[in-house]
């Protein structure tokens, strides 16, 4: 639109679409699998206002596999021929977040979606007429709305939000084995994920000293103990403390809590999930470091951690 004269955007726009070459590399070099890879990305932003901007992302990629079977008769090529099923995968994420500034902070909303295809196969001597020897298609979506809150109250910075998953898992599995036997396996989960969390930091001693202190708790509507906030707390804990102006230490402690994978929440023998009762995995961190700043447009960082796992 024109303002006083001058004409003011609203909307930018940024996109960008890559290939691989590889494979016509691995052709030319008589290689016998030809891997194919492309991705892509879109940002659209749109200002509504000057406190209020909508954004829109997607980021993407399409994974491709192939076996060259012009490539020569070496008894390497012709085994791997033999050996290498055919890998496919597509990826793709779509995100819509608003951003609201407020008077002492900001608020953002963001509703997104992911979705992971993966598909393994290999026909009987490469010839589809002879049917599959293995055929591997697993699929994972997950649907989310997420709220964060950030504001300044005072000396206190305070953070806080919660998160809504809804999570779908499928997997086809067919595998014929060397002593005649198959395998053909099927299963489908879909459940909620849900959680909340909150921060809050603050300066002291003139600022040289930043603490900061936060809790976060995970649950599901699939595990026995899903429900339970009480299994999943999260607290974590951090310091940096600016001895000079060119040297600082800091120390952090917490606890990172991990839903167990799809693979292993969804397995199914005879029409029942047999993971029911799976935990969430927990790592309990110490970490602990210095940063040097030899001139206003460098540091240099070095720390150490350590690490307990459960579950």
């Amino acid at each position: 639109r024109h303002d006083g004269g001058r004409v003011v955007v609203w909307v930018t726009l940024l996109t960008s679409v890559r290939r691989s070459y590889l494979q016509f590399l691995f052709k030319a070099i008589d290689l016998p699998f030809l891997p194919d890879y492309w991705d892509f990305q879109t940002k659209l932003e749109w200002k509504i206002n000057q406190s209020t901007t909508l954004t829109y992302i997607n980021i993407g990629s399409i994974d491709r596999f192939t076996l060259n079977s012009a490539s020569n008769t070496s008894p390497e090529n012709l085994y791997l021929l033999d050996r290498l099923p055919i890998f496919n995968q597509n990826t793709l994420t779509n995100g819509v977040v608003l951003k609201k500034v407020m008077k002492d902070g900001f608020l953002t909303l963001a509703l997104s979606r992911n979705s992971l295809w993966n598909r393994i196969y290999k026909y009987e001597d490469n010839d589809p007429a002879k049917g599959y020897l293995q055929d591997y298609v697993s699929t994972e979506d997950e649907n989310k709305l997420r709220l964060n809150v950030v504001s300044w109250k005072g000396s206190w910075r305070i953070s806080y939000g919660a998160v809504l998953q809804f999570a779908q898992y499928s997997n086809t599995s067919f595998l014929k084995l060397s002593i005649g036997d198959t395998i053909d396996y099927k299963t489908k989960l879909n459940f909620f994920r849900y959680g909340v969390y909150g921060s809050i930091s603050r300066k002291f001693l003139d600022d040289k000293l930043t603490a900061n202190f936060g809790i976060r708790t995970d649950l599901n509507s699939f595990t026995k103990t899903g429900n339970n906030p009480i299994e999943t707390i999260s607290p974590r804990i951090g310091v940096n403390y600016q001895i000079t102006p060119k040297f600082a230490v800091n120390a952090s402690a917490g606890r990172y809590a991990k839903l167990a994978p799809y693979t292993i929440l969804g397995f199914q023998s005879e029409g029942r999930y047999l993971n029911e009762d799976a935990k969430y995995i927990l790592s309990d961190h110490l970490v602990a470091g210095f940063e040097y700043f030899p001139s206003s447009s460098w540091i240099v960082t070095i720390e150490g951690f350590y690490k307990w796992y459960q579950n």
